[in-house]
């Protein structure tokens, strides 16, 4: 890849401890894991460059804090995409205290590193810190001259989401629509991040029984990610998905079946049957087919499911 000649480049030039060197490294393991789907000892690998970066930030001292900063975030992602979130969180938050002393406690980057945090937090159920968290970053961005609005979109979108799952649905509408508002205007709105929001906004909107907003929403999150992405791609089947449960709520069977389906077969041909997407997704379907009296299609997806999960785990395993 460019960066990994950018690194071979750098290295045979500067010293290995020269900051560009750093970068190089961080860069690269970033990269390697942004691929996801990798082998355990690609990832090492990548964690491996990211830490050397850190190493070598350290030993300028102040100087190279920015550069620590940077790669404890980064090695913070590694953890939680490895789920361990707990481990996440303390490195977020020791990137956050380098990060303060490097730009300031109110800086835009002290802003981006509080949003990052939010992450593991959520994933352990510590809604009320993660809500003080998001709150704080949106402030810090909002009084950022000049306005970083990419960032306060984020900030916006991740605020949303906590209150969402508190059930403060009129606030996370509002933040919602906002950051429609923001990513419409600064990237279009035919955007992937619009559709994104729009996902979220539709699924809310099912929950609390807005089904027509509902479908509003994620219909146009439908058209946007299949003129994007292709109407066969995973982010397509996701809002596939979400309508098949819109639809469910409604009561309206046929349509419902239609897009558990089309969100199958995507997931199948994406990433194979067995993969916890494409599963899930039956599971749903044959669910669906239940509530509605639909006992023989109930019992072919649930079958479909069985036959899997036998393939996977044999026939004595719990999801068995």
């Amino acid at each position: 890849s460019h960066i990994a000649r950018g690194l071979s480049i750098r290295s045979r030039l500067l010293d290995p401890d020269h900051p560009d060197v750093a970068e190089s490294q961080s860069d690269l393991g970033l990269a390697a894991y942004a691929l996801g789907n990798l082998e355990p000892a690609v990832i090492a690998r990548a964690e491996s460059l990211v830490t050397r970066a850190l190493e070598s930030a350290r030993a300028r001292g102040e100087s190279g804090e920015p550069e620590v900063a940077e790669a404890l975030t980064r090695l913070a992602s590694f953890a939680f995409g490895r789920s361990r979130p707990a481990e996440a969180e303390s490195i977020y938050r020791e990137a956050l205290e380098v990060t303060k002393r490097a730009f300031g406690d109110r800086s835009p980057e002290a802003a981006n590193v509080l949003s990052d945090l939010v992450y593991p937090l959520q994933n352990q159920d510590r809604l009320e810190e993660a809500e003080a968290v998001a709150r704080e970053s949106v402030e810090i961005l909002g009084e950022t001259t000049p306005l970083r609005e990419a960032e306060l979109s984020e900030s916006l979108r991740d605020l949303a989401y906590i209150l969402d799952e508190r059930g403060s649905y009129a606030e996370a509408e509002s933040l919602l629509t906002t950051s429609i508002e923001i990513e419409s205007r600064i990237r279009g709105d035919r955007h992937p991040n619009v559709a994104d929001r729009r996902v979220k906004l539709g699924q809310m909107y099912t929950h609390i029984d807005r089904l027509d907003d509902a479908i509003e929403q994620l219909e146009e999150a439908a058209s946007i990610q299949a003129s994007v992405r292709g109407d066969s791609s995973h982010a397509a089947a996701t809002v596939y998905n979400a309508l098949a449960i819109c639809y469910d709520r409604k009561g309206d069977f046929e349509e419902s079946k239609r897009m558990f389906t089309m969100a199958r077969d995507v997931f199948d041909r994406t990433l194979g049957p067995e993969h916890r997407d494409a599963l899930t997704t039956r599971a749903n379907l044959a669910a669906m087919a239940l509530g509605h009296g639909r006992e023989r299609e109930s019992i072919d997806a649930s079958l479909e499911v069985l036959e899997v999960r036998r393939r996977l785990y044999g026939d004595t395993h719990m999801q068995v």
